[in-house]
């Protein structure tokens, strides 16, 4: 019997009724030899019946989870008992919303009840506690008593994924700002008139490469909790002037043009300029890179409730839905392989040592504009207090 059943966006809505549950969760507890394989397995393992419902969980699921009692996740979708940030908004569970499209680990398991194996990579937002995860799924299909079944497991792979973001985005980097390097110098053993003109771009070029060095052992920093922050006075609008010129003479623009919005406000504020400058940075190459031939970006500060005050970063291209829901992802990019820890970044500088926040908002009529909002005076400034795996930090 289905006790309940629902339309959905993506999975299926069905749910067993708590008897039946109940039912298959006892008949698998008399498993004795099964029970102590999974739970001597260091990953997090469920089985799920025909309805995506938790029917087992090994002794590694309460521990990560942070479950009293294994029993006490039976029932529910995997996503309700990690406690997933987009169960909040599937108004019928795990699976069920639109954000759950371009989970991997709900179409592994559909792929499971169809009889087949399968593996993806998803990262997972814990509500209850900020935690994110990164899991490597593996769904096996299973038939313990004649009902179909998945065997769920999930490898924690964040620090893999971490470390290979960093590397990957690094060595991209690097190797960009090298082949520039290699290209003036080989322009010097031409004329002296060549010699000259190359000999400002020879520099830029050492200067850009220290800059990324840099920029990278900023963010591991940032990622181990040990970044320093040095708050200074300032004028927000000669630091918007300051990233206006910086960014103009950018080697990304071409026949664009930065402008700052007429009616920005010119205040003192007391911040770490070089932290917000490394956000505002960001923003204005994201901006810079999706901004077409002849168009314009915009640049602006306003004064907001609280003592805050609003920085901003507009360009005229809209971000895609699919892209929307990912876009604060460490390894997330549209730039290709190695890129797309700027995003993931700005909000991980901000919201834990700038005490401030980044958002987005996008549309086709207004084109895309990135905030960042910090305290105007960032006073009695404390070290942060937060685990490595804390880092994920979702929209």
């Amino acid at each position: 019997m289905i006790s309940e059943s629902h339309t959905f966006e993506f999975a299926p809505g069905d749910r067993a009724s708590e008897v039946e549950v109940q039912i298959e969760a006892d008949e698998l507890s008399t498993k004795s030899l099964l029970r102590e394989l999974l739970d001597a397995m260091p990953d997090v393992v469920f089985i799920l019946n025909r309805y995506r419902q938790i029917v087992f969980a090994n002794k590694r699921c309460a521990e990560v989870f942070q479950a009293q009692d294994r029993v006490d996740i039976y029932g529910l979708l995997p996503g309700e008992a990690i406690n997933c940030v987009n169960t909040v908004e599937a108004e019928h569970g795990c699976g069920t919303g639109s954000a759950c499209q371009n989970c991997c680990a709900v179409k592994a398991v559909r792929a499971g009840l169809k009889g087949e194996k399968s593996i993806g990579d998803c990262r997972i937002s814990q509500i209850s506690t900020g935690r994110n995860f990164d899991f490597r799924v593996r769904t096996t299909p299973f038939q313990p008593n004649g009902e179909p079944c998945v065997i769920f497991a999930a490898t924690d792979i964040s620090q893999d994924k971490r470390r290979n973001v960093l590397e990957q985005a690094f060595l991209h980097d690097i190797t960009n700002t090298i082949s520039s390097l290699i290209l003036h110098t080989d322009l010097l053993t031409l004329s002296p008139e060549v010699q000259n003109d190359n000999l400002d771009s020879l520099a830029n070029c050492a200067n850009r490469l220290l800059e990324e060095i840099n920029s990278h052992k900023e963010l591991i920093d940032a990622e181990n909790g040990i970044l320093a922050v040095k708050p200074v006075h300032f004028s927000s609008h000669a630091f918007l002037q300051e990233m206006q010129s910086v960014y103009s003479k950018s080697e990304l623009i071409e026949t664009l043009q930065i402008f700052i919005a007429e009616d920005s406000i010119d205040m003192m504020v007391f911040s770490d300029k070089t932290l917000l400058s490394r956000i505002i940075g960001n923003m204005l190459k994201n901006a810079i890179e999706a901004t077409t031939a002849d168009e314009v970006v915009l640049m602006g500060c306003r004064m907001e409730k609280d003592m805050e005050i609003s920085f901003w970063i507009q360009n005229f291209q809209s971000i895609s839905p699919d892209n929307q829901l990912q876009i604060f992802n460490r390894s997330f990019s549209t730039k290709g392989i190695g890129r797309g820890i700027g995003t993931y970044s700005m909000k991980l500088i901000a919201e834990k040592y700038l005490k401030g926040r980044v958002y987005f908002n996008t549309s086709r009529a207004e084109g895309t504009i990135f905030y960042v909002t910090i305290p105007a005076f960032l006073h009695l400034y404390e070290p942060p207090q937060f685990s490595i795996l804390d880092l994920e930090i979702e929209p």
